[in-house]
């Protein structure tokens, strides 16, 4: 079965030349993929859940209103997994600098909040197994106020965040830098940054 699986993907992959991979997260070990010659798409073969809620996020939403969500579609099932149509993204631009300045201010927050939450649970002797949903509410709470953080990144933070919760509530955010991306006009595109906390992700 996986052979076949495997081969209906490769068939997809070669009948449209494709050379090599795209922007490739080391910590995502759920898809792959891939860039089209001369074509201003790629195709992202995953069996990721968090791909599927980035997709409802964009099918719930008018053009233009997610500018930092990755604009996913669908286009076919390879056997378990599902074939996504997705635009050129690029690792850096020339814009990228502004870029890893608001990356490196969600790791700030982000770290902010895990440091709260694990010395509340901590001080009250409770088990961190079960606290991600309290570290996503502290660290929705840190960003309200910062000034530094774009609205427009907060809001589709905090929509990616709404969409997941059909999933379950063991969704949480990993702003790792290769988790980010940038459209042709330097906007960050939050790209992998979800992730099932089910899921054991590789360490830098």
């Amino acid at each position: 079965m996986q052979e076949i699986e495997r081969s209906t993907e490769y068939s997809i992959i070669n009948s449209e030349r494709v050379k090599h991979q795209a922007f490739v997260s080391r910590k995502d070990r759920l898809s792959k993929t891939y860039q089209l010659p001369e074509k201003d798409y790629c195709f992202l073969v995953s069996e990721n859940e968090a791909h599927q809620i980035l997709r409802d996020t964009v099918n719930a939403s008018e053009d233009g209103e997610t500018p930092h969500i990755p604009k996913l579609s669908f286009d076919r099932f390879v056997g378990d997994k599902i074939l996504y149509k997705i635009p050129h993204y690029s690792i850096k631009n020339s814009s990228y600098f502004v870029s890893s300045r608001l990356i490196s201010d969600l790791q700030r927050a982000w770290t902010d909040a895990v440091t709260v939450i694990e010395e509340s649970v901590r001080d009250r002797g409770m088990s961190l197994k079960n606290s991600t949903s309290w570290i996503m509410t502290q660290f929705f709470g840190d960003i309200g106020s910062n000034e530094k953080i774009p609205e427009s990144l907060k809001n589709d933070l905090n929509t990616i965040w709404f969409f997941s919760k059909s999933y379950g509530d063991t969704f949480s955010f990993d702003f790792s830098d290769e988790n980010f991306l940038v459209d042709s006009k330097g906007t960050l595109i939050l790209w992998n940054v979800l992730y099932d906390t089910r899921e054991r992700r590789f360490q830098k």
